[in-house]
């Protein structure tokens, strides 16, 4: 099954720990691509699930800074600063909406 094979990755590798760390890192390009990963992997089935909860607050937590201005990283896009705005607002969307639906 999918759910044994992605058990078997997590586990053989500190997928969950790179992760939490890349989202609580100082530099934005890498809480981005953390980001883009939870977007990818933070679902049942797939992340640990007794990890799944911290792992999605902390990746709508790090969206909602750097949407806010932490770090300059949407000004720095300049003519484009909209476009990965609403991009990284869809990222933080996704993840708010799982989050949401693992509440009982």
């Amino acid at each position: 099954m999918a759910a044994d094979w992605f058990g078997d990755l997590f586990d053989s590798m500190p997928i969950v720990d790179k992760v939490m760390e890349g989202l609580k890192e100082k530099v934005v390009d890498i809480q981005v691509a953390a980001l883009w990963t939870c977007v990818q992997l933070c679902r049942v089935y797939i992340w640990d699930i007794d990890r799944l909860t911290e792992t999605l607050q902390l990746a709508v937590e790090t969206a909602d800074s750097i949407l806010a201005g932490r770090g300059g990283y949407l000004e720095d896009w300049g003519e484009d600063e909209p476009l990965h705005r609403s991009r990284l607002q869809a990222m933080r969307d996704e993840l708010a909406s799982r989050l949401i639906n693992l509440q009982p």
